[in-house]
């Protein structure tokens, strides 16, 4: 379909849903109408650049396209959240944080983006578990495209993890690892953090990133780690390298119905899954596809931020292990060993 006619279709959309929001809504003043026409070709535009695999990994496999409605819905989601994490540098590196409002040491949960993404992509998440009392911070990698434009090509083909070895993607352990130590000897955030808690959380080659940190590159490996939480990953490498078993932390992934590019690999006979060593666990969501774990989808946010959460106070704080067992609604698939 040509741009100009989708263009037509989409505004002409946006009024019928508009005719089905309540009264007080329709009501509105042709102001205020006029703004939310803007905010929609803004829409556009933004699912524009996830065509063109702006947000994150293309090849991935990952070719949903966000419907009239989610992407309404997502954008009123980012205006009620509360503001993007803090950016400062740490280690050399520009990195976000969401601190915790209650004082003394917090657990720390390190996150690493996709790639092409940004480490301000997932705040519902990381503003879920600032709000349970962690200290979350995410490095800025080499590849992050958080102001929209062309994005760069992938060191190696997602499409060959055979070809992938510990120098692929090497800048990412060494953001994550600079800022950990600069965490640890910077006089004002070392009594900040329990250093007996610390996680690692990514997506997609974020989750690369830190199932390699946890052990999967043993020249990788972060002393300290207590808990992986891998959302989408690429791990399919680890599985053709046999290092997943080398992990020794408690290990969570999240994968989708709809993430057709990546969960298959995750959940079938011999796949990232079943080559990990135990403690282990394997959630995944219904109808959730690549963009469910970061701001741009919805649906499954409150199961995403569920399950993590609950891993991370079982795993870092010793809390609530039997909600890690417990099948919510919009889950297809739950399995722990």
């Amino acid at each position: 379909m040509k741009r100009e006619k989708m263009s037509t279709l989409l505004l002409s959309g946006a009024m019928a849903v508009m005719m089905t929001m309540p009264a007080e809504t329709q009501s509105q003043d042709t102001s205020r109408a006029a703004t939310a026409l803007h905010e929609l070709r803004a829409e556009r535009q933004a699912a524009q650049g996830i065509a063109k695999g702006n947000a994150t990994e293309q090849d991935a496999g990952e070719d949903e396209r966000l419907t009239l409605r989610e992407r309404i819905q997502s954008r009123r989601n980012a205006k009620s959240q509360k503001s993007s994490g803090e950016s400062v540098t740490l280690g050399g590196r520009e990195v976000s944080i969401w601190a915790p409002t209650a004082t003394g040491p917090a657990p720390l949960v390190l996150f690493s983006h996709g790639f092409g993404g940004c480490p301000t992509q997932s705040k519902f998440l990381t503003q879920a578990l600032a709000d349970n009392g962690y200290l979350v911070i995410a490095p800025k990698h080499a590849d992050a495209n958080c102001g929209g434009g062309e994005r760069g090509k992938p060191k190696e083909s997602f499409r060959e993890p055979s070809s992938w070895t510990d120098a692929t993607y090497r800048d990412r352990r060494d953001d994550v690892s600079s800022v950990f130590e600069a965490l640890r000897v910077d006089p004002g955030w070392k009594i900040r953090i329990d250093w007996d808690k610390v996680g690692l959380m990514g997506h997609s080659l974020g989750g690369y990133t830190v199932l390699g940190l946890g052990g999967g590159w043993a020249s990788w490996r972060l002393n300290g780690v207590k808990a992986i939480l891998a959302l989408s990953p690429v791990c399919q490498p680890f599985v053709e390298n046999g290092t997943l078993q080398s992990l020794t932390s408690p290990l969570s992934f999240q994968g989708g119905t709809r993430d057709v590019g990546i969960t298959p690999g995750v959940k079938r006979p011999g796949g990232c899954y079943d080559k990990a060593s135990s403690p282990a666990q394997f959630v995944e969501f219904q109808d959730a596809g690549h963009f469910a774990w970061t701001d741009r989808q919805t649906a499954s946010s409150d199961n995403i931020v569920f399950y993590a959460q609950s891993f991370f106070d079982s795993s870092l704080r010793g809390l609530n292990p039997g909600s890690l067992r417990e099948k919510r609604a919009g889950v297809s698939e739950l399995r722990w060993k």
